[in-house]
């Protein structure tokens, strides 16, 4: 968890659904993963301090939906299409993937 002046943020989510949260950040990339974590984790300790409680608050459903809203996605559908057609091309062994030209041996 993190450590606040207050308590700490219990990373032990409770009645958080994760098939739901990854369906909202389609277009995220994992340092917007991150973000979203991390600023669930600060609302928290932010509400710790409100309500003055000195114990752990565990991450709810809501702390990340909230967290989601309030963090943009840095890819496009575009973006994503064109790293899943170069992973592909990659895996396939083509000579050129992502734009990249590649030399087979």
């Amino acid at each position: 968890g993190i450590n606040a002046e207050y308590g700490v943020v219990s990373t032990q989510s409770t009645g958080v659904d994760a098939s739901a949260l990854a369906a909202e950040t389609a277009y995220y990339s994992g340092a917007d993963i991150k973000a979203i974590i991390y600023n669930a984790q600060l609302a928290s300790v932010k509400q710790c301090i409100a309500d003055k409680a000195r114990q752990s608050l565990p991450l709810t459903q809501s702390d990340f939906l909230n967290a989601i809203a309030d963090t943009s996605a840095s890819l496009s559908s575009a973006d994503l299409e064109n790293y899943e057609r170069g992973y592909d091309e990659f895996l396939s062994g083509k000579k050129s993937y992502v734009g990249l030209k590649t030399t087979q041996k």
